[in-house]
């Protein structure tokens, strides 16, 4: 697991590392940079001891203040996290007092740091997903052919594209997204996103279609009304973008007639009326 360590990130963990322990904490780069600190004054600085204790992989100790190499008394623990040293943090203050607190100060920084991680992989991957999701409802040629490229599987299907919207703002927009997001990975869906400020869009497979088919009953009952669906046509993949095409003017048509679900291909006389000029219609 990689993580980037902002100077934001340091200083949220040396808050909370001295609202827990009472004395003043510094977060130290590998270089010797003080990047947060709860005493203002020393963020920027270069810390001689911290350099050390990162090269070295070893707890340093400071009996006495030594203001020539940016140093106060104190004990600085290097943060290691699969071998890889991520910075060091330090206690200011008598050695022998808060030597103590070493363990539980190293703990809470890799608490923070694996919390972090891991919310960067999480959004990494939602954003990846979401990148996918775009190029194949606004048809970007270049980055499906990419797709297509890296994973040649994804062309040998056809796919449904679903629209769903919320209408009542906020309201339980966020208990049907983590309802829509869990069907997604019981079922193996892995092209879906939010779309600001009100849609969730799905990719589905067609012949996963029919299970997820069956749970817009479910759905229905748990969501509606506050939640319509607009389902497309199938569409080979690169033409999923017409299948988006087509599930928005089935939402639309949920909307108009005040039902939760409408399906394209339950009023293709319609989509035909629409594609006419006014006149000719």
């Amino acid at each position: 697991m990689k993580v980037r360590i902002t100077d934001e990130l340091a200083q949220q963990i040396v808050d909370s590392a001295k609202a827990v322990i009472g004395w003043n904490i510094n977060f130290i780069d590998r270089h010797g940079r003080i990047m947060a600190s709860t005493d203002e004054k020393r963020i920027g600085t270069y810390h001689k001891v911290g350099a050390a204790a990162a090269r070295l992989r070893q707890v340093q100790t400071v009996h006495e203040n030594r203001p020539e190499d940016g140093v106060s008394k104190g004990v600085n623990y290097p943060i290691i996290m699969d071998r890889q040293v991520l910075g060091v943090i330090g206690i200011t203050g008598e050695p022998e007092v808060v030597s103590q607190y070493g363990f539980l100060l190293t703990k809470i920084c890799e608490v923070f740091l694996k919390e972090y991680g891991l919310n960067e992989e999480a959004f990494s991957e939602q954003e990846y997903r979401s990148r996918q999701v775009m190029a194949l409802i606004y048809h970007d040629r270049d980055t499906m052919q990419q797709m297509a490229d890296e994973r040649p599987e994804l062309t040998e299907h056809s796919y449904v594209a679903a629209v769903f919207r919320w209408q009542d703002g906020a309201g339980r927009a966020d208990d049907f997204r983590k309802a829509m997001t869990t069907a997604c990975g019981e079922l193996r869906i892995s092209l879906f996103t939010y779309i600001y400020p009100d849609s969730f869009v799905l990719i589905i497979p067609q012949d996963i279609y029919p299970l997820w088919d069956k749970r817009l009953t479910r759905w229905k009952g748990l969501f509606y009304p506050s939640v319509r669906v607009g389902i497309g046509t199938e569409e080979p993949f690169h033409r999923v973008y017409e299948s988006y095409r087509f599930a928005k003017l089935a939402l639309q048509a949920a909307a108009d007639r005040e039902v939760f679900s409408v399906h394209a291909d339950d009023m293709k006389l319609a989509f035909l009326l629409q594609s006419l000029s006014a006149t000719l219609r």
